[in-house]
């Protein structure tokens, strides 16, 4: 079995959101930091590819070299000719990923509400 997680980046369109966004960005240079120091964590980076059939707000004012997931993220905006059929916008940058199974210590367990480990 395996469980994991990566970060998808939220466009920071409201007071909100730009809140969260600088969040982000703090945790994504504490992962990049554990990543590169504390391989045995669980946490690396990996790239993620993003596609949108349809475009909202910030996508159309997004372009390649902005910070997106955090900084060094190597953010690019996909060309027309790299997206697939009925996509309209795609991009690509590194994010950081959990593997939590690496992250076990010893053989992973599953712990039911009864306490029970399976």
């Amino acid at each position: 079995m395996w469980a994991g997680a990566h970060y998808r980046p939220i466009a920071p369109l409201t007071l909100q959101l730009r809140a969260e966004f600088a969040l982000a960005q703090d945790t994504h240079r504490v992962m990049k930091r554990i990543a590169r120091d504390r391989p045995e964590s669980g946490c690396g980076f990996m790239g993620a590819v993003e596609y949108m059939e349809t475009l909202g707000e910030r996508e159309l004012q997004l372009k390649s070299r902005d910070i997106f997931a955090g900084e060094g993220d190597g953010f690019r905006v996909l060309s027309p000719e790299e997206l697939p059929d009925k996509v309209k916008w795609g991009c690509e940058y590194d994010v950081y990923c959990i593997d939590i199974q690496k992250n076990s210590i010893g053989e992973p367990k599953i712990q039911t509400a009864d306490h029970t480990k399976i």
